[in-house]
């Protein structure tokens, strides 16, 4: 599921795991259900102290506002139900996948923190997890809605190293019998540089070029070369609409000089020396830019952007070279 939908983040779990479970056995079918009512009942009370609550669920998510919330316990119950159920269908257990974290609010995070916090002194050999993703500044959105996120394990995930591109795209392609020629699978991934998403896109069209290749059939350069403009194409819409977040004049400032310094990770002292402005000077655009997803750290002290690539459209765009000439294009 994907946080920053328009119902709260606890009642949106609520209904996925109401929808995943639909066609199980009825006693795992009324073990989840009676933890869903017994949700639906409490999410107007709360506990105090922990969560506000404001409606009840009833339900149906969609129909309630994003304040929706359901308290700790009652949560804790529908977790444990579904973990039980699973596991009677020969399930190892009960993972919740969430992306975009960093939208979820408030309230749902303290929920789901609090939970495992009970879970890890009271149930610790429940077979249930949580995976998360979001950007950069998710980790500081946690932090700011509950007190004790640091029970959670963090991990930054980077640009996929040279052996784990190689493996992205040719495991994939042998599951169905096919092969890469050497030469265009080391162009794919030297051209996707690490970047997960261009790998994806990469690896489709060159798919598709191929003909939707039976077994016993290899992917080429001729195939790779053709794919790759119609990879073009889609990571310049990327591109555009990254860029379209950047409407604030002391961001689009730290964008352009980003993007004059080169295509790798910059010294933020080389960044404000380019800009004109002392260093402190980054801290509110650097940390607006972290939110949507345009720059990252990469080490202390240096700022890049998310996207491989992103600094050569920056600068096309803005009439900026490498060197930080401009060309006065494009000016905002």
């Amino acid at each position: 599921m994907t946080a920053g939908e328009p119902i709260a983040l606890i009642p949106a779990i609520a209904a996925e795991v109401d929808r995943v479970t639909r066609d199980w056995d009825a006693a795992g079918r009324g073990r989840v259900r009676a933890a869903l009512e017994h949700l639906e009942v409490n999410v107007a009370g709360g506990v105090p102290g922990v969560v506000s609550v404001e409606a009840t669920w009833h339900g149906d998510p969609a129909a309630q506002p994003s304040a929706v919330q359901g308290s700790t316990r009652e949560f804790e119950d529908l977790v444990v139900a579904a973990s039980a159920a699973a596991g009677e269908r020969g399930r190892r257990g009960v993972v919740l996948l969430v992306d975009e974290i960093q939208a979820a609010d408030p309230g749902g995070l303290r929920t789901l923190s609090y939970a495992w916090q009970h879970f890890q002194s009271e149930r610790p050999d429940l077979p249930a997890a949580i995976l998360a993703a979001g950007l950069p500044d998710s980790v500081a959105r946690i932090n700011q809605a509950v007190s004790n996120s640091e029970r959670f394990a963090y991990r930054k995930l980077d640009d996929l190293p040279h052996d784990a591109a190689l493996m992205a795209l040719a495991s994939p392609a042998a599951r169905f019998g096919v092969t890469w020629d050497d030469a265009a699978l080391e162009a794919a991934v030297e051209y996707a540089a690490g970047y997960p998403h261009t790998l994806q896109l990469v690896g489709d069209n060159t798919w598709r070029q191929a003909g939707l290749p039976d077994p016993g059939a290899r992917l080429t350069s001729a195939q790779l070369g053709l794919a790759l403009a119609a990879v073009e194409e889609d990571i310049e819409e990327l591109f555009t609409a990254r860029l379209s977040k950047v409407t604030n004049p002391n961001d689009i400032r730290l964008v352009r000089a980003l993007a004059s310094l080169g295509d790798g990770p910059a010294r933020r002292a080389d960044l404000a020396a380019a800009m004109g402005v002392e260093s402190d000077a980054l801290g509110v655009p650097r940390a607006r830019l972290r939110g949507a997803g345009i720059i990252t750290d990469t080490a202390h002290g240096y700022l890049a952007f998310t996207v491989p690539g992103f600094a050569r459209h920056v600068r096309r765009h803005f009439g900026v070279d490498a060197a930080g000439e401009d060309r006065g294009r494009d000016r905002p």
